[in-house]
């Protein structure tokens, strides 16, 4: 996820429609105890050799009309050396 992709969210106006196209298929949609649409996409960016890694996390949340309501971004940073198989 490119940071400038994420500053244009807008709540209220950004779309699941326009979050699919930046984002790709998300991976997975499931709704909340009032009734709203929730939405998951995770990036794993893994180091050459296994060395380094990097998650994101975005999690959409979506009114009746599938616009968006609010949103969080999860970053992290894996261990440096991957040991084992």
């Amino acid at each position: 996820m490119e940071q400038s992709e994420l500053q244009a969210l807008e709540p209220g106006t950004t779309t699941l429609s326009d979050m699919k196209q930046s984002f790709g298929t998300p991976i997975s949609q499931t709704y909340d105890t009032e009734g709203n649409l929730v939405v998951n996409w995770t990036y794993v960016y893994v180091g050459y050799m296994n060395i380094g890694s990097e998650q994101q996390s975005l999690s959409a949340i979506f009114d009746e009309d599938k616009v968006l309501e609010k949103f969080n971004v999860m970053q992290g940073n894996g261990p440096s050396v991957r040991l084992g198989p």
